[in-house]
């Protein structure tokens, strides 16, 4: 077994050469990691490829952020304001906290033609795209999943032009 921020790889070989079923190691292993100091959530890799997730705003950040090729067999949340690394000098900071403080963080664009704006609603990432293919009067590219922004919203996130 391995760990990468913010995920847990088992050896699939191992796995196999034991006769051990995938779901279920995993399973064991976020039981045993939610136990764990520190350790808010911990979500198998089936259950995230399943849809057998709560629908809540951690659970879906975390959804979100899951990559079919590069997550790992299960994926950790930490308690707030909680390090998962146990040496602060190695790594400086981490990437996947799905807390406020963490994830809430200015957007800014800047240029000819874009008006001064105030959103305040949760944007994410995804919303980039969208939102340039709009002022660009573009089609959205197919892959792009985001909404524009604008409107009314609920977080502080400032768009100055």
């Amino acid at each position: 077994m391995t760990f990468w921020n913010p995920s847990l790889y088992l050896n699939p070989k191992l796995i196999d050469k034991n006769n051990l079923d995938t779901a279920k190691v995993e399973e064991a292993l976020a039981d045993y990691m939610e136990s764990y100091e520190g350790i808010a959530y911990a979500v198998t890799r089936t259950n995230i490829e399943s849809g057998n997730v709560p629908d809540t705003p951690i659970m879906n950040k975390l959804v979100r952020a899951f990559h079919p090729t590069r997550s790992g067999n299960v994926l950790l949340i930490q308690d707030q304001f909680w390090y998962l690394y146990p040496n602060p000098d190695q790594f400086a900071a981490m990437h996947g906290s799905p807390y406020a403080y963490y994830t809430h963080v200015p957007i800014l664009m800047s240029g000819p033609g874009i008006s001064n704006k105030m959103v305040h609603r949760s944007v994410a990432v995804s919303d980039i795209v969208p939102t340039m293919a709009r002022f660009l009067n573009v089609r959205m590219p197919s892959g792009a999943d985001g909404n524009p922004l604008g409107g009314k919203c609920l977080n502080n996130i400032y768009m100055f032009g």
